[in-house]
């Protein structure tokens, strides 16, 4: 039953919030349907692709860097930031 409700609140999850996961190289494994509903590409589209796909002009190339640094870490990490939708 425990697995059920952790399915079923993952699948909420996926359904209505923009998120995404990336390896170390900054290639995109998982994408959530609201991150193609909003960023108008296919899962297919994005997975494999680097998560640069979406960056916009404002953002910092360097703040890219770090957030690339944090991942290598191999801990969760978190971030906000602006980004270009197609």
């Amino acid at each position: 039953m425990k697995d059920f409700f952790k399915d079923q609140f993952f699948k909420a999850l996926e359904k209505n919030t923009i998120f995404s996961r990336a390896d170390v190289q900054g290639n995109l494994i998982f994408v959530s349907d609201k991150l193609c509903q909003i960023s108008g590409y296919s899962k297919k589209e994005l997975i494999g692709k680097k998560h640069s796909i979406f960056k916009h002009p404002d953002v910092e190339e360097c703040y890219i860097e770090e957030l690339l640094k944090k991942l290598s870490y191999k801990k969760p990490y978190q971030v906000i930031f602006k980004i270009l939708i197609n």
